[in-house]
C-alpha cells in the first residue's frame, strides 16, 4: 500500500489541491511510503522522566484553536457538535470560520447574511452563531482570490469586502480577527497569483478594519492579519513583508501573520520535492526564529503573533493506508490505520508549535468535506461517498453509519485528552525521541486539582513499539505525601477509543474515549507507571486525591 492523492472537488482545504494536476502528480510521486506493518515490532524500552517541581509556565492548550469548514458543509450536525464540544470541555479560545466574497450578493450597500448564495439552506448567521457559541472569539477568513481571478482591482473590491466585514462584525461581535486571503501561493492559484499581487489587496483589509472599528466602535475591536500562505515560503513571506515595510500609511496594520502547516517543498518555486510534516514534525521548530529575523531585518515589530490557521499531517487528500476508499456496503467499513496516525501526528505537530513563542496553531478540522482522516467527529461510515450529504444542495446521496453525533474519531479523542491536561506545564523528557520527531513524546502539567501526563509514540508509518517507564518525581503537594492518590489512565490506539477499530463492525460505543486503568496508590513523593506504546498509541494519566 502506498501514499496516494485522491482527486476531489469542493471546499476550502481541498480545492487548492484538485485544480493543478501537475502539482498533485508531483506530490503523489514524491510521497510514496511503505505500508504500515500489520503488527508492531517487539517493544523497546523507553524512559520518560517527569519532574513536577520544575515549572515551565502555563501549558499551551493547542486543542482550543480549531476550524469549521464552510457554512454549507455538514450543517445538520453542527449545532449538536457545538453543544457536545462545550459539554465535554472542548470550548475553544479561537475558532476559524469562512466568509465568502459573495455573501452580500455583490452588493456594496446592503447585506443580510441570511443565506449563502451557494445554498439556500446555508444559514450564515446560524453558522457564525455556532462558532461564537463554541469559542471565546472567531477568526473570520475572507479569501479575495476569486475576485482577483476575475480581474477585480483592489479599489473595486474594497466596498464589497467592507460590506461583508461590517455586517458580520455588527451582528457577531465575537468576530475578533479578520484573515485576508487563503493560500494565495497554493498550486491552483499560481496561474493568476504571484508574490507582488498579495500586498496591494491586503491594503483593503487593514483599511476596512480601521474603518469598521471607527464606525462601529465594537468591543472587542477587530484585528487584521494574513495572508494565510499555504507553506512557510521565505520568497512569498519576504515580498509581503517588504511591501508592508515600504507602505507609508501610518495607519497600516499587521496584528498577526498567518500561514499553514502541512508541508514545505524542497523547491518552492516549482513545487517539487514535498517535505511533509508527517514525516518530520520537528521541521516546524525554529520557524518563529526565522520569521522574527525577517521582521527585524525590515525594522518591523518582531513580536507580531504568528497564527498557523491550519495544521495537520495530511494535506489535501493525502493518505497512507488507503484501504477505506469508496466502501459500498456495511460489510466494507472505513477501516484504516491512518486515523491513529493522524491523532498521534497532530499531537506531535502541536507539541513543536507549542515550543515556538508567540505562535498559535489551529487544528483542521471538526468535520472535513472530503478526507475523513482530518475529521474530529465521526462523519463518514460505510457506504458514504458524498461530501455534501449532511448539508448543501444538489445531492441525494446518504451516509449510512454517519455523520454521527457525540462521537469522536481518534483525532477528536486526542484533543479531548489534551483538554484534560492541567494548567501549569512541568518538565517532561523522553529518551526515545529522534531528531525528526519520531518516537516517544511526553507532556506533563499540574494544578490544584492534581497532575496529568500525556505520553505517545508517533511512528508515522513505522512499526516500532515501546515499553515506557514513566517516572513522576516530586508530585504536587496537593496530592499529599503518603496519602491515597487515584490514578486514571485513558488510551487511544488502533483498537481503543477508535470507532473504526474492527473491520466489518463499526460501533458508536467504540468512539468514546476509553478509560483503560484505574487504581489507588499511596506514593512517596513520586510514582512510576508502565505503558505499552504500540505505534501511534497515546496515553493520558491523571492523578488526583483519592
Amino acid at each position: 500500500m502506498t501514499t496516494r492523492i485522491l482527486f476531489s472537488t469542493g471546499a476550502p482545504g481541498r480545492r487548492r489541491w484538485a485544480a493543478l494536476t501537475s502539482a498533485l502528480v508531483l506530490l503523489s510521486a514524491s510521497a510514496v511510503l511503505s505500508a504500515p506493518a500489520a503488527n508492531a515490532d517487539p517493544a523497546s524500552p523507553a524512559q520518560v522522566s517527569v519532574d513536577f517541581a520544575q515549572n515551565q509556565g502555563l501549558l499551551r492548550h493547542g486543542e482550543r484553536y480549531n476550524n469549521f469548514t464552510a457554512a454549507t458543509t455538514w450543517q445538520n450536525p453542527r449545532t449538536a457538535d457545538v453543544a457536545y464540544l462545550n459539554d465535554v470541555g472542548l470550548h475553544g479560545s479561537v475558532y476559524r470560520a469562512w466568509a465568502k466574497v459573495d455573501w452580500c450578493g455583490g452588493s456594496a450597500t446592503s447585506c443580510t447574511l441570511s443565506s449563502d448564495p451557494a445554498s439556500p439552506t446555508g444559514d450564515v448567521n446560524g453558522y457564525l452563531a455556532n462558532a461564537a457559541t463554541v469559542s471565546d472569539s472567531i477568526l473570520l477568513n475572507l479569501d479575495i482570490s476569486p475576485l482577483i481571478k476575475q480581474g477585480v482591482s483592489p479599489a473595486q473590491a474594497k466596498p464589497l469586502l467592507k460590506q461583508i466585514v461590517k455586517t458580520v462584525k455588527a451582528n457577531h461581535p465575537t468576530v475578533r480577527y479578520l484573515e485576508a486571503f487563503n493560500e494565495p501561493d497554493a498550486p491552483d492559484k499560481r496561474g493568476f497569483m504571484n508574490p507582488a499581487l498579495v500586498y496591494p489587496y491586503y491594503v483593503d483589509f487593514y483599511q476596512i478594519t480601521n474603518e469598521v472599528n471607527a464606525e462601529l466602535k465594537p468591543s472587542p475591536r477587530l484585528q487584521v492579519g494574513g495572508p494565510a500562505f499555504f507553506e512557510f515560503d521565505p520568497t512569498w513571506i519576504g515580498k509581503f513583508l517588504d511591501d508592508y515595510a515600504a507602505d507609508p500609511d501610518r495607519a497600516k496594520r499587521l496584528d498577526f501573520f498567518s500561514y499553514h502547516g502541512y508541508v514545505e517543498f524542497g523547491d518552492m518555486a516549482t513545487l517539487q520535492n514535498p517535505q511533509f510534516y508527517k514525516d518530520n514534525p520537528r521541521m516546524v521548530e525554529g520557524q518563529r526564529t526565522e520569521l522574527q529575523a525577517m521582521l527585524t531585518a525590515r525594522h518591523l515589530d518582531p513580536g507580531v503573533p504568528a497564527f498557523i490557521t491550519e495544521s495537520g499531517v495530511y494535506p489535501g487528500p493525502l493518505c497512507d493506508d488507503c484501504t477505506d476508499t469508496a466502501p459500498t456496503t456495511t460489510a466494507t467499513p472505513w477501516y484504516t490505520t491512518d486515523y491513529v496516525r493522524q491523532a498521534a501526528g497532530q499531537a506531535s505537530l502541536l507539541y513543536w508549535y507549542a515550543n515556538e513563542p508567540k505562535t498559535s496553531a489551529f487544528n483542521w478540522v471538526t468535520r472535513h468535506s472530503g478526507n475523513e482522516r482530518k475529521d474530529q467527529f465521526v462523519t463518514r461510515g460505510p457506504g458514504c461517498t458524498s461530501i455534501t450529504a449532511a448539508g448543501g444542495t444538489g445531492t441525494t446521496t446518504t451516509c449510512p453509519g454517519g455523520p454521527a453525533t457525540n462521537a469522536f474519531t481518534p483525532y477528536g479523542n486526542s484533543l479531548l485528552m489534551q483538554s484534560k491536561m492541567k494548567k501549569t506545564k512541568v518538565s517532561a523528557t523522553s529518551d526515545s525521541l529522534d531528531a525528526k520527531g519520531i518516537g516517544v513524546y511526553a507532556l506533563a502539567a499540574k494544578d490544584t486539582s492534581g497532575a496529568s501526563v500525556m505520553v505517545w509514540n508517533y511512528q508515522n508509518t513505522g512499526s516500532k513499539a515501546f515499553h515506557a517507564t514513566i517516572d513522576m518525581a516530586n508530585l504536587p503537594p496537593d496530592l499529599g505525601t503518603g496519602c491515597p492518590v487515584r490514578v486514571k489512565v485513558y488510551r487511544v490506539d488502533q483498537n481503543t477509543s477508535n470507532y473504526y477499530s474492527t473491520p466489518g463492525n463499526t460501533d458508536p460505543a467504540k468512539a468514546q474515549l476509553q478509560q483503560v486503568d484505574e487504581r489507588t496508590v499511596v506514593p512517596d513523593k513520586g510514582y512510576t507507571y508502565q505503558a505499552d506504546l504500540q505505534p501511534n498509541a497515546i496515553y493520558l494519566i491523571l492523578l488526583s486525591r483519592a
